[in-house]
């Protein structure tokens, strides 16, 4: 990237404040940051490419969480995300930058001196700790990085919602195919049934190889698309029961029940 040019006019001095302003103020550097339309408040758009493009030679390090903790030891709010603002601090005007101090965090010696005398504390508004520093402002310069954990935090919140509407595609899924195997199951049944009272329930049961109690069991478990033709291969590979040598006519008569009962099956599950 190209030296930052510092604007025309006053050149402010080249502490931390100049450096930025000068960052800031630089054209080159818009597509990462820049000043907003109100010339009071400053945008990043890009942190880790600035850290990693720019921040080398303005700060001999390439550290966003640095240079967030500096912006807060300096006196700057975030008022929204990645969008910073000082009142001393605007576009055009470099008047208010040397009064941009530094704060300096309490020793433990003044606050020992202060809380024996008593009087330190009173003049300290509520959430507030020694000197006017805010909490959040003492955790920043401590090194808690907020908006990389908030980041992180709705990235997760994100994650776990999309990970929650699959799930419920998921049971509207299963719940539609249990209705469509109740309402199978309970065609099947009614063709057994037409079966039964046209053919006899011995003949049926003659077809299917086995008592009709245990094909419906059979069927309830493996489904009635595929059940019938899978229970009488079982059956018949068990233990066969119909031969053509000894039964031709029952066969025959057999046969054509299966027949029926397998193309009825079919047709349900179409």
């Amino acid at each position: 990237m190209p030296a930052v040019k510092r604007p025309a006019g006053k050149q402010p001095a080249m502490s931390f404040i100049g450096k930025s302003y000068a960052m800031i103020s630089d054209p080159a550097s818009d597509h990462l940051l820049s000043w907003d339309h109100d010339g009071e408040t400053f945008s990043v758009r890009n942190p880790e490419r600035l850290a990693l493009e720019v921040f080398p030679a303005v700060f001999s390090h390439a550290s966003y969480p640095s240079f967030t903790r500096a912006l807060n030891a300096y006196g700057f709010r975030q008022v929204a995300r990645n969008k910073w603002r000082h009142s001393d601090f605007r576009r055009g005007s470099t008047a208010g930058l040397d009064s941009i101090q530094r704060r300096r965090p309490p020793s433990k010696r003044a606050g020992a001196a202060g809380g024996g005398a008593g009087g330190s504390g009173q003049g300290q508004r509520p959430g507030e700790g020694p000197e006017g520093v805010a909490p959040a402002i003492q955790i920043e310069l401590l090194g808690f990085n907020a908006a990389g954990c908030m980041q992180l935090i709705e990235s997760q919140r994100r994650t776990l919602d999309s990970l929650q509407q699959d799930i419920n595609a998921l049971k509207g899924e299963l719940h539609s195919a249990r209705s469509e195997e109740v309402k199978l199951q309970s065609t099947v049944t009614g063709v057994l049934s037409v079966l039964v009272n046209e053919y006899g329930r011995s003949a049926i049961e003659s077809a299917l190889g086995g008592p009709l109690e245990s094909f419906m069991q059979f069927a309830s478990a493996q489904g009635m698309h595929r059940a019938a033709s899978e229970w009488l291969e079982t059956r018949r590979a068990l233990a066969p029961r119909i031969t053509y040598e000894t039964r031709a006519d029952d066969v025959a008569e057999a046969a054509a029940v299966a027949a029926a009962a397998a193309a009825a099956a079919a047709a349900a599950a179409a």
